[in-house]
Protein backbone atom coordinates (compact mmCIF):
# COMPACT_ATOMS: atom_id res chain seq x y z
CA UNK A 1 0.00 0.00 0.00
CA UNK A 2 2.83 2.30 1.04
CA UNK A 3 4.69 1.36 -2.26
CA UNK A 4 1.51 2.49 -4.04
CA UNK A 5 0.66 5.73 -2.42
CA UNK A 6 4.44 6.58 -3.03
CA UNK A 7 4.42 5.45 -6.72
CA UNK A 8 1.00 8.08 -7.33
CA UNK A 9 2.59 10.99 -5.45
CA UNK A 10 6.19 10.70 -8.08
CA UNK A 11 3.46 10.52 -10.90
CA UNK A 12 1.23 13.60 -9.51
CA UNK A 13 5.04 15.41 -9.09
CA UNK A 14 6.13 14.52 -12.72
CA UNK A 15 2.44 15.53 -14.15
CA UNK A 16 3.06 19.00 -12.19
CA UNK A 17 6.50 19.39 -13.42
CA UNK A 18 5.26 18.70 -16.97
CA UNK A 19 2.51 20.88 -16.81
CA UNK A 20 5.22 23.68 -15.47
CA UNK A 21 7.30 23.28 -18.09
CA UNK A 22 4.49 23.82 -20.97
CA UNK A 23 3.04 27.00 -19.66
CA UNK A 24 7.17 28.50 -19.71
CA UNK A 25 6.22 28.77 -23.43
CA UNK A 26 4.54 31.49 -23.17
CA UNK A 27 1.89 33.30 -25.74
CA UNK A 28 3.85 36.00 -27.49
CA UNK A 29 2.11 36.23 -31.12
CA UNK A 30 0.95 39.90 -30.99
CA UNK A 31 2.22 43.67 -31.20
CA UNK A 32 4.64 44.67 -28.83
CA UNK A 33 5.85 48.13 -28.74
CA UNK A 34 9.68 48.81 -28.12
CA UNK A 35 10.55 50.41 -24.64
CA UNK A 36 13.83 50.42 -24.53
CA UNK A 37 17.29 48.61 -25.39
CA UNK A 38 19.99 47.60 -22.66
CA UNK A 39 23.31 46.96 -24.31
CA UNK A 40 26.31 44.79 -23.28
CA UNK A 41 27.55 47.97 -21.51
CA UNK A 42 24.58 48.45 -19.78
CA UNK A 43 23.76 51.36 -21.11
CA UNK A 44 19.70 51.77 -22.41
CA UNK A 45 18.36 53.09 -25.44
CA UNK A 46 15.23 54.72 -24.76
CA UNK A 47 14.00 54.37 -28.07
CA UNK A 48 10.89 56.39 -27.77
CA UNK A 49 7.44 55.82 -29.37
CA UNK A 50 6.24 54.47 -32.60
CA UNK A 51 8.77 51.16 -32.51
CA UNK A 52 7.22 48.02 -32.65
CA UNK A 53 8.11 44.48 -32.87
CA UNK A 54 4.89 42.32 -34.73
CA UNK A 55 5.32 38.27 -33.65
CA UNK A 56 2.90 35.84 -35.51
CA UNK A 57 3.19 32.14 -36.38
CA UNK A 58 6.45 31.93 -38.01
CA UNK A 59 7.43 35.68 -38.53
CA UNK A 60 8.79 38.69 -36.99
CA UNK A 61 8.73 42.36 -37.85
CA UNK A 62 10.29 45.16 -36.35
CA UNK A 63 9.39 48.24 -37.35
CA UNK A 64 11.98 50.93 -36.12
CA UNK A 65 11.31 54.55 -37.26
CA UNK A 66 14.50 55.59 -38.87
CA UNK A 67 15.91 51.76 -40.00
CA UNK A 68 12.37 51.39 -41.62
CA UNK A 69 10.65 47.71 -40.83
CA UNK A 70 12.48 44.44 -40.80
CA UNK A 71 11.03 40.81 -41.51
CA UNK A 72 12.74 37.45 -40.52
CA UNK A 73 11.14 34.01 -40.54
CA UNK A 74 11.69 32.15 -37.25
CA UNK A 75 11.49 28.87 -35.84
CA UNK A 76 10.82 27.94 -31.51
CA UNK A 77 12.72 26.05 -29.70
CA UNK A 78 11.53 26.86 -26.30
CA UNK A 79 12.41 30.13 -25.01
CA UNK A 80 14.85 30.68 -28.19
CA UNK A 81 13.78 31.95 -31.62
CA UNK A 82 16.28 30.78 -34.48
CA UNK A 83 15.78 33.73 -36.97
CA UNK A 84 16.36 32.86 -40.66
CA UNK A 85 15.21 30.11 -42.86
CA UNK A 86 18.54 28.46 -43.04
CA UNK A 87 20.28 27.36 -39.89
CA UNK A 88 21.78 30.28 -39.01
CA UNK A 89 23.47 31.71 -35.75
CA UNK A 90 20.92 34.34 -35.59
CA UNK A 91 18.85 33.96 -32.41
CA UNK A 92 16.87 35.73 -29.99
CA UNK A 93 16.38 34.42 -26.65
CA UNK A 94 13.09 35.18 -24.51
CA UNK A 95 14.88 36.19 -20.96
CA UNK A 96 11.30 36.82 -19.19
CA UNK A 97 7.61 36.57 -21.16
CA UNK A 98 4.51 37.88 -18.92
CA UNK A 99 1.12 38.63 -20.93
CA UNK A 100 1.92 42.07 -21.18
CA UNK A 101 5.82 42.43 -21.11
CA UNK A 102 8.60 40.92 -22.18
CA UNK A 103 12.41 40.89 -22.30
CA UNK A 104 14.11 39.19 -25.46
CA UNK A 105 17.91 39.00 -25.64
CA UNK A 106 19.03 39.64 -29.34
CA UNK A 107 22.34 40.19 -31.02
CA UNK A 108 21.22 44.10 -30.81
CA UNK A 109 20.77 43.55 -27.12
CA UNK A 110 18.08 43.25 -24.39
CA UNK A 111 14.80 44.30 -25.87
CA UNK A 112 12.21 45.66 -23.35
CA UNK A 113 9.02 44.81 -25.19
CA UNK A 114 5.43 45.44 -23.70
CA UNK A 115 2.12 44.06 -25.45
CA UNK A 116 -0.17 46.76 -27.54
CA UNK A 117 -4.05 46.13 -26.40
Amino acid sequence: MIAKTGYLLIAALQLFILSACATAEADIIGKWKLQTVIYDDGSVNDVGEGNLVIFSKNEIVEQIKGHGSRSYLYTRKGSVLVLGSDNSDLKWEIIKAEDSYMEILTPIGTYNLQRMQ
